[in-house]
Order: structure tokens, then C-alpha cells, then sequence
């Protein structure tokens, strides 16, 4: 059976392990990235688990912060987000969190179908020019193959590497449905879409829950892929789901 992983960094903590989640390990090292500064992507925030990195995640408002239903799996008290930082583990600002809202179709066991929630912040973030709402589409805004889009984060930089102290970024192309269907052994869903290259930039375990943009619009969320760098990873569709967040996030 092939393994996948969910690109989470704490998964034992958080949940199973069977899919390359880009969280549970903290989705990718971004495969085939370079550094960057939180000032290039002010919207990317660190979901932390008992004070240590464990997933990405985006600024939508003052009040939430758009991540992957996988990345979510305990008690918000567990869990605080720091915003407007390069570094995972220092500076910027820490945020309590207040609650989780998972999207009510998410099941770990439908290969991470819906994998979208929200985290509710107990103070309103301060908007600055490090700490800023990333755009979102219009819902039904089509994916199409061969669009490069960028994903920023803190994940793995490369399979069973160590999490970069750094935020890291990566360019990486849609791929072809077809393509991703033969990779992964059950048939992705209308609510995902297949980026990256085989054997080459990917995003990693650390990176679960982080945004895919296209031209500043955040078209997906990291989710899940098989061994870094080696296959196209799978993303959740904002575009798909963009009414639930409207209406649970009124952004």
C-alpha cells in the first residue's frame, strides 16, 4: 500500500499518520524552495501545538485564520498562532486561540475530503505591513493546469529533514487530475486539486494547512501528498469551498 502523509508536523498528537498531511509533520520542507521573508507573504501565520510549530495557515481577518481540518485534532487551548513573523519560533505575535471550526463533511478516512477549517482568534489581529489578510477568489474561480502558484511555509525541507527556523517558499505548476488519480490509490474529489512536480518542488510535513496563491489570491490549502518531492501534493480548493468560509468567517 502506498503511504501518504498528512503535511502536519505533531501528527502523533494530532491524528493517524497513514497520509503524507502536510501538517502532522508539518507538511513539506518546501522541496526545491529558497528562503524568504514574512514581509514577501505578511498573510502566512504558524499554527503551534503546545508552543511548537505544527502547521501553516493564512490570515483572512482580523479574527481567523484559514488552515486544514487535519491540523486540528485537540482541544484549542493547546494550540496558539503567531503572525508577522520570518521565524516560527520568535518574534512576531503569539494569539490565543478561541475555537476551531472544521467544515462538517471532513473525514480523515475519505482521503482528507473537505480538509478546510477556520481557527478563531481570542484578540483581533493587528493589521501591519508584516501581519496582513490574504485575498481570496471568487467562489468557482476554475484551477487550471499548468497555473503556477506559491506556497510559503515552515515545513520539512526535505523527507525526514529537520523544520527550517526560516519561512521558506516554493513555485509549483497544477498538475493534471489524471496524473494525480494514478498516484494516489483512491480518486481525488471535486474539493481538491493535484500541484507540483515529480521529483521535483513540493511543499513537505510542516507545511499542512498553509496557502497555495496565485497572484496573491489564496487558491488552496495544503493537505496531503506521497513522499516529498516525488509526486504532485494535493491541495484543498478554496475556490470550491469559499462560500462555507464566507459564511462561517463573513470574509
Amino acid at each position: 500500500m502506498k503511504l501518504l502523509f498528512p503535511l502536519c508536523v505533531v501528527c502523533v498528537a494530532l491524528g493517524p499518520r497513514f497520509i503524507k498531511s502536510r501538517s502532522f509533520e508539518s507538511q513539506d520542507r518546501i522541496v526545491g524552495g529558497s528562503e524568504t521573508s514574512i514581509t514577501d507573504f505578511p498573510y502566512v501565520a504558524s499554527l503551534q501545538y503546545r508552543g511548537k510549530h505544527a502547521c501553516g495557515g493564512s490570515i483572512i481577518s482580523e479574527n481567523y485564520v484559514l488552515t486544514a481540518a487535519h491540523c486540528v485534532h485537540d482541544s484549542a487551548e493547546t494550540y496558539t498562532v503567531r503572525v508577522g513573523s520570518t521565524e516560527s519560533g520568535n518574534g512576531g505575535t503569539v494569539c490565543k486561540v478561541k475555537k476551531f471550526i472544521v467544515h462538517p463533511k471532513y473525514d480523515p478516512e475519505t482521503l482528507f475530503d473537505y480538509d478546510i477549517a477556520l481557527v478563531e482568534l481570542k484578540k483581533s489581529i493587528e493589521i501591519s505591513p508584516t501581519s496582513q489578510t490574504v485575498d481570496l477568489p471568487e467562489e468557482g474561480r476554475p484551477v487550471e493546469v499548468g497555473e503556477v502558484g506559491v506556497v510559503a511555509g515552515w515545513g520539512r525541507l526535505e523527507n525526514d529533514g529537520k523544520l527550517p527556523t526560516k519561512l521558506q517558499q516554493v513555485s509549483v505548476p497544477v498538475s493534471d487530475i489524471v496524473t494525480c488519480n494514478s498516484t494516489y490509490w483512491k480518486e481525488l474529489t471535486p474539493r481538491m486539486f493535484c500541484a507540483g512536480e515529480e521529483g521535483g518542488r513540493d511543499a513537505c510535513q510542516g507545511d499542512s494547512g498553509g496557502p497555495f496563491v496565485i497572484n496573491d489570491t489564496q487558491i488552496g490549502i495544503v493537505s496531503f501528498g506521497l513522499e516529498c518531492g516525488s509526486h504532485p501534493g494535493v491541495y484543498t480548493s478554496v475556490p470550491v469551498l469559499r462560500s462555507w468560509i464566507s459564511k462561517k468567517a463573513g470574509v
